[in-house]
């Protein structure tokens, strides 16, 4: 039969732990050779960030249901973007978050942009139209970033 002590509070662990505590602090073991202090866990990063099951329901539901999930008409704090025209792109989870369209390059390692190659190799023709948009899109970053 098992002991119903329990070994997570014995006593004789609790030295051990609490001078391991003390020669890492005096160790500078979580801020060694990084300038930030380690921010304390808090209550709200346990949390999503904000708006996002409003975001995930819209994609979830059928349409009808997606118009009482609209984008929050505050600040998400951590914008997710995409391009609405030419000039501009917008976060997919708030409607404060809006800039201008900044041209970003392929990165041909990705799994995405492989997994579209194989798609539009394979004859699919929207995977087609993407690649063709995602070309061009390179090709406007790569000019800006010689201008």
């Amino acid at each position: 039969m098992k002991s119903l002590r329990s070994h997570a509070t014995d006593e004789s662990q609790r030295p051990i732990a609490a001078g391991r505590r003390l020669r890492r602090r005096r160790e500078n073991f979580a801020t060694e050779g990084n300038e930030k202090v380690a921010e304390p866990y808090t209550q709200t990063m346990a949390r999503w960030p904000r708006y996002r099951f409003r975001t995930w329901a819209r994609e979830c539901l059928p349409r009808p249901l997606a118009y009482l999930f609209p984008p929050g008409d505050k600040d998400c704090g951590r914008h997710e973007w995409f391009r609405t025209d030419e000039r501009t792109d917008l976060c997919w989870h708030c409607i404060v978050g809006k800039r201008e369209h900044m041209p970003t390059r392929i990165d041909s390692t990705s799994r995405l942009w492989q997994g579209l190659n194989r798609a539009a190799r394979a004859g699919s023709p929207s995977a087609q139209k993407i690649i063709g948009r995602m070309i061009a899109e390179d090709e406007e970053a790569r000019r800006a970033m010689s201008a």
